[in-house]
């Protein structure tokens, strides 16, 4: 007796199990897309909160000292930034793969990259503002005190080196 093979071929079904296991694992991507995006944005918005706390120095000592606390800073920012970056990447390979991704994450995406540039200015303006610091001579409260030490018609002024001198 001989047992042939009766029904029809099997090779459709592999296809669709196939088909299934790749849509499966998009959605799981997408997924963890839209929890990094999560997470990303409560870091920023924690780097942010710090940045609003900023105050201006009034003396060259604190000025010294916020200029060590922002270095700290800068250096918390790089996993944020490196985040930022993978988080870019993968929303280009979603792109180039034909990977449909919501407008909300996108939009969620855009917002964080504007957020981060933003971020980064006022991390360089705060630099330069804590290292000119008192540099200058017109640093608010730097040597203020001495303009109103004198009376018309003298002038208090600072040299190129600024070494204070008195015009008459």
């Amino acid at each position: 007796m001989h047992l042939g093979f009766q029904g029809t071929p099997l090779s459709p079904e592999p296809n669709i199990l196939a088909h299934s296991r790749m849509k499966y694992r998009r959605v799981k991507k997408i997924c963890v897309f839209q929890k990094s995006l999560e997470d990303l944005s409560s870091r920023m918005a924690a780097a942010e909160a710090i940045q609003s706390g900023w105050q201006n120095p009034n003396d060259a000592n604190e000025a010294t000292e916020l200029l060590e606390q922002l270095q700290k800073f800068g250096e918390r920012l790089v996993p944020i930034q490196r985040n930022i970056e993978d988080a870019n990447d993968q929303a280009s390979v979603f792109a180039s793969s034909s990977v449909i991704v919501s407008h909300a994450l996108l939009a969620k995406l855009e917002d964080l990259n504007t957020r981060w540039k933003v971020l980064q200015v006022a991390v360089d303006e705060r630099y330069k503002l804590l290292s000119g610091f008192g540099k200058d001579g017109s640093t608010p409260g730097s040597q203020a005190f001495l303009a109103s030490s004198v009376e018309a018609p003298w002038e208090r002024a600072l040299t190129p080196a600024k070494v204070p001198y008195y015009i008459k």
